[in-house]
C-alpha cells in the first residue's frame, strides 16, 4: 500500500486496497474514499492514483460539472499519465 491517507484540497480521504472491484480506482466523494485495485503494477497504480487525485480537484473547483462526463475521463487521463511521467522524468522538481 503507497498510503492510507491523502489530503486533496480541503478533504482527507482514505485510500482502500480490495481484491474483488470492476476498476482500476475510484473515489467516492462523500465518504472521502479512494478504493484501489489490490495488485496493479507500479506504473499502473501510479497513474490510477493520480487519476483520481484530478478528479477530487476538479470536482472541488466546480470544473467536473462543466464538461461531459467522457470528455472528463479523457482529460483525467492526460492529466495523470502527464504528471506521473514528468516527475518520473524530473525527479528535481518533486520537492519545489
Amino acid at each position: 500500500m503507497l498510503t492510507e491517507n491523502i489530503k486533496i484540497g480541503h478533504v482527507n480521504f482514505s485510500i482502500k486496497e480490495t481484491e474483488n472491484f470492476d476498476h482500476s480506482a475510484q473515489i467516492v466523494y462523500e465518504t472521502a474514499v479512494i478504493t484501489l485495485k489490490a495488485g496493479l503494477q507500479q506504473d499502473f497504480l501510479a497513474s490510477s492514483v493520480w487519476h483520481e487525485v484530478c478528479h477530487a480537484i476538479t470536482s472541488q473547483a466546480g470544473i467536473s460539472k462543466m464538461i461531459p462526463e467522457e470528455l472528463e475521463e479523457s482529460l483525467m487521463e492526460c492529466l495523470s499519465n502527464g504528471i506521473v511521467q514528468v516527475l518520473r522524468d524530473n525527479p528535481m522538481i518533486r520537492n519545489l
